[in-house]
């Protein structure tokens, strides 16, 4: 209940591109635990998001240079599930988004 089903995975490039071509949304983390989460966000097409995050100059972004590990869930109600996961995560953390939603915000 308001977590990210399924298991988590490396970020690395090899694992991007092994993304199916699917809507769902996901969660980039610091750590391998739930609390380590820094970013929760959605897409209609997880390959392509991730495959892009790849091709942009990670030192000039400090979210996804922290990101170590990832989560990701499909669902083709990708913008609801992203509602209710961030709706559920500010709930449990008195109002926050995780620190990287914040900036976009």
């Amino acid at each position: 209940m308001g977590k990210i089903d399924g298991d988590f995975y490396s970020w690395t490039e090899k694992n991007a591109n092994a993304i199916p071509e699917k809507s769902g949304v996901y969660g980039l983390f610091k750590d391998k635990t739930e609390e380590g989460l820094i970013y929760l966000g959605s897409t209609e097409n997880l390959r392509k998001r991730f495959v892009g995050y790849w091709q942009t100059k990670f030192s000039e972004d400090p979210c996804k240079k922290a990101t170590k590990w990832y989560k990701r869930e499909i669902t083709d109600s990708y913008k609801e599930r992203e509602k209710e996961l961030l709706e559920q995560y500010a709930k449990e953390h008195n109002g926050k988004l995780p620190e990287c939603n914040q900036k976009v915000a």
